[in-house]
């Protein structure tokens, strides 16, 4: 099979356990791209302000897939795709989090709120190069009216993986709520719409490229890449992910820390 478009997630895939691209493997994306003419878009559960820097790295002139398929921006900046958790599923959400002590960000395109400052924010915000802003939970309601901005694109609850694992189990037991939850890490705990998930995306942007599914590589670490990885022509796990994610996927490649996506990259490409 000619494969003609990659998605490839940020954390734990693209970068190693010291969040960077080596020189190799960015040297075989660029390659893949300018010279063989592959479609190669970053597929990630982190907010646009926060992995935009690796498209640029790149140099990749492709669509990014942020808060893991709420929010699909272009090359230029431009939303293409735009998922919000409405504030009735949001308070309840919220609710959860303060009874199970639970950390919880609110974030959107260009911001970052959180209920309260701690390791996790402090964390993330390294991370993203972003800071939160702290705020309670109404006032962010109302930053987000001042702004005209529907809600949060991703809400992400934070916190010690016992009650992380308990808060999970509640939501995805409430038939009120018609949200994705995914884990991403055992101590985060991510909630978006239910139309937003990496599948979707793939979906979404590989016919917008007039790419058939057949022809689609995912390549992913964590529970949040299993649909996306299901779902593509070839779905390849990376060595490092959970052996539930390396159980559903058609290959494993290498570990992040051994350069996995080079690996597999340049197996089917070069």
């Amino acid at each position: 099979m000619a494969y003609k478009m990659v998605f490839i997630d940020i954390d734990g895939t693209l970068l190693n356990n010291h969040h960077q691209i080596t020189p190799g493997t960015k040297e075989t994306i660029q390659t893949l791209a300018t010279q063989h003419g592959i479609k190669i878009v970053l597929a990630t559960a982190r907010p646009f302000y926060g992995a935009w820097f690796f498209r640029d790295e790149l140099g990749l002139d492709t669509p990014i897939v942020c808060f893991n398929g709420a929010l699909i921006v272009d090359h230029r900046g431009t939303t293409l795709v735009n998922h919000t958790v409405g504030e009735a599923d949001a308070n309840i959400v919220a609710t959860s989090a303060l009874a199970h002590r639970v950390n919880l960000a609110f974030l959107d395109k260009e911001m970052a709120y959180a209920l309260k400052r701690d390791y996790w924010v402090t964390m993330e915000e390294k991370l993203t190069r972003k800071e939160a802003t702290v705020l309670p939970y109404e006032d962010i309601l109302k930053a987000w009216a001042n702004r005209g901005i529907l809600g949060a694109n991703k809400l992400m609850g934070m916190g010690d993986p016992d009650l992380i694992e308990l808060m999970e189990y509640k939501l995805k037991k409430d038939e009120d709520l018609n949200l994705t939850i995914n884990t991403s890490h055992p101590s985060y705990l991510e909630i978006t719409h239910v139309e937003a998930s990496k599948q979707h995306a793939v979906k979404y942007l590989h016919e917008l490229f007039e790419v058939k599914r057949e022809e689609v590589v995912a390549i992913g670490d964590s529970f949040n890449d299993t649909e996306m990885i299901k779902y593509a022509g070839l779905g390849v796990a990376m060595g490092n992910a959970h052996e539930n994610v390396q159980a559903i996927a058609d290959e494993v490649a290498p570990a992040n820390e051994d350069e996995g996506v080079k690996a597999i990259l340049q197996k089917l490409f070069l």
